[in-house]
């Protein structure tokens, strides 16, 4: 709309720009039906103080209309493929079997094997509803699966095989970024640059460890620490009320817990810590740096600020109103290209392909692979990323 009024699209970025950054327009960053334009809208303040004024011409009051019900035509197309969507995905979930005598065995070695058979029971029965959260996340007990139990699953007696986005929530923070530099028209930093390609090879983790290991050794001593402090005295705790306060209300669960606390503090526990390996670290990254709150300052978030400023910068700018934005902007992120452009793609070209999603991955079976690896990897290039994809 505004290139149509301007009629050059350098002019329509400069223009977007300012009416973003003083609030006469707004986007939540959904794509509309075309995949690479944005939904924007008119403040609700502006919308009030628009005067409205009929127009007398025939010809421009049909064009007005014509206008307006293509705009209705998008939005509706837009609901009906996202339901479309779901029933496919729900469909072929259906159809998902599971070895029952393989969860067994992996589950018996775990204290409570109960609890992680419950969605396998699901997935036996058939008894479950695929469900859509507000961010595009489609919820099921195949996301609930613990992980080794993957292994059980079937179609028509063949193995499923996960095909898994390496890095993948910082492929879409990535995503993000480049979106945002668009959008203001200013070009890439080069430690954006430098962000992005060690993204795409997946040697993130790798290249922040690389020469951070005794900074980070000691803080990771120090959360090792407490979190086994913290374990230690919940398991006492939960044995003290099962067997001697049992609390029937909330609040006699709070004074049992205040009384424990004052009879029993956490005790001094030393932990010894001789090497950062790469799981830790990542655990640590997502949880001071990408999901921490804005004001989280460690070891871990100024390494990340000194190598790679302008992504840091860009991580602090989306938790200004809420730090819990950019995780919920980077698993709507996931949903629009995992869901809403994959799992489309597949339903218009290859419907006889099985397909169950787990967030950021699909699973197929065997002779499947290179179709849905292919799709994945042109949707990704089309936004410009190259990824790395891991079968399993």
């Amino acid at each position: 709309m505004i290139q149509q009024i301007l009629g050059n699209p350098k002019k329509e970025t400069k223009a977007r720009k300012f009416l973003l950054e003083n609030g006469i327009i707004y986007t939540d960053h959904t794509y509309s039906e075309g995949e690479f334009s944005k939904s924007y809208g008119l403040n609700p303040l502006y919308a009030q103080q628009i005067t409205r004024y009929e127009v007398t011409k025939p010809k421009l009051a049909n064009k007005i209309k014509l206008a307006r019900l293509k705009r209705l035509d998008l939005k509706r197309k837009r609901q009906v493929k996202r339901s479309k969507i779901v029933d496919y995905l729900d469909v072929w979930a259906k159809r998902i079997d599971i070895d029952f005598d393989i969860c067994q065995k992996e589950v018996e070695i775990l204290p409570n094997p109960t609890f992680h058979l419950i969605p396998a029971v699901s997935i036996a029965n058939r008894d479950y509803k695929l469900q859509r959260d507000d961010y595009g996340r489609v919820h099921s007990p195949f996301t609930q699966l613990w992980t080794p139990l993957r292994t059980a699953l079937r179609f028509q007696k063949q193995p499923l095989y996960n095909i898994d986005i390496r890095n993948s929530q910082i492929v879409f923070l990535s995503k993000l970024l480049r979106e945002d530099y668009l959008v203001n028209n200013q070009p890439e930093t080069p430690d954006i640059r430098k962000f992005i390609g060690l993204v795409e090879d997946g040697e993130i983790y790798d290249h922040l460890l690389k020469n951070s290991q005794e900074a980070i050794l000691a803080y990771l001593t120090r959360r090792k620490t407490q979190e086994i402090r913290k374990t230690i005295w919940h398991e006492q705790f939960l044995i003290h009320i099962c067997t001697i306060a049992r609390p029937r209300m909330a609040l006699e669960w709070k004074i049992a817990k205040r009384s424990f606390q004052r009879q029993h503090p956490i005790k001094s526990i030393q932990v010894s810590v001789t090497e950062v390996i790469r799981s830790d670290f990542k655990q640590m990254l997502f949880a001071d740096v990408f999901y921490g709150k804005r004001e989280v300052n460690t070891p871990i978030t100024q390494l990340f600020g000194r190598e790679f400023p302008s992504v840091h910068q860009f991580i602090l700018d989306q938790k200004v109103e809420n730090y819990k934005n950019l995780a919920r902007d980077m698993q709507r992120a996931e949903s629009e290209l995992m869901i809403d452009t994959v799992c489309l793609r597949l339903m218009a070209h290859h419907p006889e392909i099985p397909v169950v999603t787990i967030h950021d991955s699909i699973m197929t079976t065997e002779q499947h692979i290179p179709i849905v690896a292919r799709i994945i990897r042109e949707k990704f290039e089309r936004i410009g990323f190259r990824p790395s994809l891991k079968v399993s």
